[in-house]
């Protein structure tokens, strides 16, 4: 896909279609008002972000729910993700892959329990308006390599716990907020 879609353009179809981001190509998604059932393939050094976006009030919007694919090696900045401080990118989908999915601002959210990524998260934001939820139990598996939360980044998980989660790494000024409460 090359170019701008036009306005009332969508994501037809299910997860036999594929989307490959290859490395130094942007998938830039803004004001998305449907939920995306393709396959999403990142490459390594590929970048993916939501411009504009709200889940408040759409909760449809900018929503990968095909499957998503993070390619790369362990401990690369594999794929580079939301870079707007109110733009959150929900992977709905199922999440694999070995790579690092690396991000400094914004919301990467996670709510399959059925994912089998087994690379990195990893927020480095200078503030807290960055981060990862995990929005249900086994979004995140010890399969993955780590959780890396840098500066001000925070990780949110909700009360439906319990979690097992893989080692999780924090970093200069970090909060980890769990059922409404905080700790460090």
């Amino acid at each position: 896909i090359e170019g701008t879609t036009a306005a009332g353009f969508s994501w037809e179809g299910d997860a036999s279609n594929t989307l490959t981001v290859k490395s130094g190509a942007f998938l830039q998604r803004s004001e998305s008002k449907s939920r995306i059932p393709w396959t999403l393939k990142l490459e390594k050094g590929a970048n993916v972000c939501s411009l504009k976006a709200t889940l408040i009030g759409n909760p449809a919007g900018d929503d990968w729910a095909g499957p998503v694919e993070i390619n790369g090696k362990r401990n690369e900045n594999s794929v580079t993700g939301p870079y707007t401080d109110n733009a959150p990118l929900r992977f709905s989908g199922p999440v694999s892959g070995l790579g690092t999915f690396r991000w400094t601002q914004g919301w990467v959210m996670l709510s399959n329990p059925a994912n089998t990524f087994a690379g990195t998260w990893k927020c480095a934001s200078a503030n807290s308006r960055a981060g990862l939820v995990v929005e249900s139990t086994g979004s995140v598996t010890t399969v993955a390599q780590s959780i890396v939360m840098n500066g001000g980044a925070t990780l949110s998980l909700p009360a439906d716990g319990p979690y097992q989660l893989p080692p999780l790494v924090f970093e200069g000024n970090r909060d980890l907020s769990v059922n409404g409460g905080s700790g460090t």
